[in-house]
């Protein structure tokens, strides 16, 4: 079996695992069912375009092959882009080295330090700062290279040595560090390279050829201990640069690749954000886009990879001159170009260099990325052995339009899609990838691929680290969504801010996963209280609350069809008004929400829309609007409040769902369909209309009904009511007030449980004023809760005198503790200040207790004496 045979029957498996997972992710099925078809449909297509891309580049002089520094992967045995290396700091050594000065004593040396002595080898000079009058005797003189025989090597100057870092004497390793790199294309340096590009060193090496770089490091430096040239080694925290995909270290190397120049491509996308052509979000980001294209250095596109699209360049066989390839667009054109230049006897061959998949196209064995797609918003979840993306695998700058047909602008694809609206990805890859699409876009096309750029964040563990396997802080996404639903992983992403690293814990799981079952709950009690699909009379009165001509128009000839009049619109002010004041409340509210949610969709704030509605449907819909509508719909006698309640009901949850089925396409659409006789998904149901009405009085009249029950629930909760007890209560507020609370007493009673029979409504201070708790709970709005009716006051002043001594006794001990100078001096400081925070709420907790105690003796002793 060989590579190309086993590829395609790879690349069938792990395509149909992707689309699996998509749609496990809660994606729209692709219009190609057959993810194998649309694979090679894309491969097909890109496949030109990746060519026609490459010579196009190169006949603009923008494409060119030339022998430059590049980062070398030994273990991938291929250059990676700058990119594409991590750095990170690591414990490692400086190591003191003697180089002798040719021609002077034996103790006339200079000592070089060095994170790197196995390069030593490919040294071709040695540089000092020439404002440095330590060596500045030395400077034109020569210097022998340790272990190599005696090889000399200048002594120069430079203002970019150091003076500082370590001994101020700099070895030049050109073929080994892009900085000495740099500096010996500046002064004519010659280039020595030392290692082999499976990271051994070479035959420049001597004694050490064939030896792994690392093992190189200890041999020679104990060689140089045991010939006098150690100085020292030292602890030094090292700058390491690793592979972003096989995580080793990368070896700075001298290599003949294909370069494109960036420089004229830069300058066209900086135009493009100038020129607000392309926004980015979060704006922070232009900042960082910018900065990097303005200091753009070229790409190298080359890859020496099995996999990818191989470069279209041709050699002559006999001819290894700099300029002697060909490039064409197949291997025809090649032969045909390489006779008319060479000869009908030239025979050629194709470079096996691979191009790099972020010029070309996407795909990797090892990784995956899923996108659980939701319209507009698109959350992405990386998964891997280590959940880390392999970004240099996955997207290729000229996909925006090379899927679309390009170069034949005249496709119907092309025409119809390029350029799209909105990018969404991570912001990890606004370099590696957007920027590149953006450049290429406008090369090829004269336009941005793109009109934003949505940038979310990473996803790390609860801990906010990177996740990998070594920490053991791997979520897989497929375990995570067995566990709590696709619903509640897609909401906890989309929670997360635009641009902001998000922290992933079970913790967060676990409270969208209650979420998600709020609403299913929520849209259970709906449907229960729905009249059945055949009771013509029942939504004949519900959907009364809706314009009657829809109502006719449904229900014309008696065939019924309740999917066209059950939409219970209160889109005027007429039908809002008719409301009594918790129904009135709600729906403002709705609306309110519709048009902040819409604004902030329309502003790409994803994780806004995901809070308002959460907010929305948890805090005053499930929480108050459905334990208000109890007391319409189980204890009201007259029916057309309950019809009314049944008609918001509905068209509240209704739209609770129209808003939240793009992050939660899955609950969502299973409790629309429910509602009655809804024959199309929700997924092409209209958006909810905005600018409906809305009126503030009502939400502040319900505000008030809101905190008088708190200030109640609060009230029995001290006191330890139990929850089945139904207590008295007067209410006390001017006429205005009075009237619209004591109208709802049903609710009120209800959701405080209050004895109904024995709530009072007065502007006055009740007789037993004394002899009761006094609630504020708003401005003009009190009440009076009798103690008598709560608790056995005599009781309650035991317990509570029992629980001030053991409050005492434990405040006592705090402030011995606090008292010893031992415990001050010795305990951690975090120690010592909760030990303070306890002893400061201790005595707040005593005080309110004994303020209590006292309340309740003088309102025992009022009531003895009466």
């Amino acid at each position: 079996m060989t590579f190309g045979h086993d590829a395609p029957s790879l690349v069938n498996r792990i395509e149909s695992v992707y689309f699996s997972l998509l749609l496990l992710l809660g994606s729209s099925s692709s219009p190609f069912q057959n993810c194998a078809i649309l694979m090679m449909r894309i491969f097909a297509i890109t496949a030109g375009a990746v060519i026609e891309a490459f010579v196009t580049l190169h006949e603009k002089g923008l494409i060119y092959q030339g022998s430059y520094m590049v980062n070398w992967s030994p273990n991938l045995q291929t250059a990676v882009s700058d990119l594409e290396v991590e750095y990170s700091e690591e414990p490692g050594f400086l190591y003191h080295i003697k180089y002798r000065v040719a021609g002077g004593s034996r103790d006339d040396f200079l000592t070089i330090a060095t994170t790197r002595p196995e390069t030593l080898f490919g040294d071709t000079a040695v540089a000092v700062n020439p404002e440095d009058e330590r060596y500045a005797k030395y400077i034109g003189c020569l210097a022998i290279v340790p272990m190599t025989y005696g090889r000399h090597v200048p002594i120069i100057a430079d203002r970019l040595v150091d003076k500082e870092f370590g001994t101020g004497v700099l070895k030049i390793s050109p073929g080994h560090d892009h900085n000495d790199y740099l500096l010996a294309r500046k002064i004519g340096l010659p280039i020595l390279n030392v290692m082999n590009k499976d990271g051994t060193l070479n035959e420049v090496a001597g004694l050490y050829c064939g030896i792994d770089r690392f093992e190189v490091r200890k041999k020679l430096w104990a060689d140089l201990e045991e010939s006098g040239l150690a100085v020292k080694k030292e602890p030094y925290t090292l700058r390491v640069p690793r592979s972003q995909r096989g995580g080793e270290i990368i070896e700075p190397l001298v290599s003949k690749q294909w370069f494109v120049t960036m420089e004229p491509l830069a300058e066209k996308a900086l135009h493009a954000v100038e020129t607000r052509e392309l926004t980015i979000i979060p704006e922070r980001f232009e900042k960082i886009y910018n900065h990097w294209l303005s200091n753009i250095k070229d790409w190298c596109i080359s890859r020496q990879l099995w996999w990818g699209h191989r470069i279209p360049v041709w050699y002559i066989e006999g001819k290894d001159g700099e300029e002697e390839y060909i490039v064409a667009r197949c291997r025809e054109e090649a032969l045909q170009k390489a006779r008319q230049k060479y000869g009908e006897d030239a025979v050629i061959y194709q470079d096996p260099d691979v191009l790099d998949t972020w010029f070309s196209r996407y795909m990797n064995d090892k990784t995956y990325y899923l996108c659980a797609f939701s319209c507009p918003l698109i959350c992405l979840v990386y998964c891997s052995p280590d959940l880390q993306p392999n970004v240099s695998e996955q997207c290729c700058a000229l996909w925006p339009f090379s899927t679309l047909g390009w170069p034949d602008v005249s496709s119907e694809d092309f025409k119809r899609f390029y350029p799209t609206t909105m990018l969404e990805t991570g912001h990890d890859i606004l370099f590696f990838w957007v920027a590149r699409m953006v450049m290429m876009g406008i090369e090829f096309t004269g336009k941005v691929p793109f009109s934003y750029v949505y940038l979310h964040g990473l996803i790390r563990d609860s801990q906010g680290r990177k996740m990998s396997k070594t920490l053991g802080n791997v979520i897989d996404p497929v375990d995570t969504i067995n566990e709590f639903g696709t619903d509640a992983l897609r909401f906890a992403l989309a929670l997360g801010t635009a641009g902001q690293d998000l922290n992933l814990s079970t913790e967060r799981l676990t409270s969208n996963k209650a979420f998600t079952n709020k609403l299913w709950n929520a849209g259970k009690f709906v449907l229960q209280n729905l009249p059945m699909q055949s009771d013509f009379s029942a939504w004949e009165n519900l959907l009364a609350y809706k314009h009657q001509e829809a109502f006719n128009a449904a229900i014309s000839d008696r065939a019924f069809r309740v999917e066209e009049g059950v939409r219970n619109e209160f889109d005027n002010e007429d039908s809002l008004l008719r409301l009594r004041l918790p129904e009135c409340w709600v729906v403002s509210k709705l609306h309110l929400l519709i048009d902040l949610v819409t604004t902030s969709y329309d502003k790409y704030y994803f994780g806004d829309v995901a809070r308002e509605t959460y907010d929305f449907f948890w805090g005053d819909f499930a929480d108050w609007y459905i334990e208000a509508s109890k007391a319409r719909l189980y204890q009201s006698e007259d029916n057309n409040i309950a019809v009314a309640a049944k008609a918001v009901l509905l068209y509240v949850f209704e739209n609770i769902l129209k808003m939240l089925h793009p992050f939660m396409p899955f609950v969502t659409e299973a409790l629309w369909q429910a509602l009655p006789n809804r024959k199309e998904p929700l997924i092409i149901s209209p958006w909810p209309q905005t600018s409906l009405p809305s009126y503030s009085n009502m939400i502040k009249r319900f505000e008030n009904l809101q905190a008088l029950t708190r200030a109640v629930r609060n009230a029995r909760a001290e006191y330890s009511v139990e929850p089945a007890k139904r207590i008295s209560a007067t209410i006390v507020a001017n006429p205005e007030v009075l009237q619209y609370i004591a109208a709802e007493k049903e609710v009120l009673a209800l959701l405080s449980r209050l004895d109904l029979q024995a709530m009072h409504f007065t502007e006055t201070l009740p007789g037993d004023a004394n002899q009761s708790v006094h609630l504020v709970a708003s401005e003009g709005l009190e009440a009076y809760l009798p103690l008598a009716d709560m608790v056995d006051i005599s009781a309650e002043v035991q317990r509570l005198q029992k629980r001030l001594v053991k409050m005492e006794q434990e405040y006592k001990g705090l402030k011995a503790r606090l008292s010893s100078p031992k415990f001050i001096e010795k305990a951690p400081e975090e120690i010592v200040r909760d030990a303070q925070d306890k002893a400061q709420e201790m005595e707040e907790k005593i005080n309110l207790t004994k303020n209590r105690i006292a309340f309740l003796e003088s309102t025992n002793l009022v009531a003895e004496t009466v």
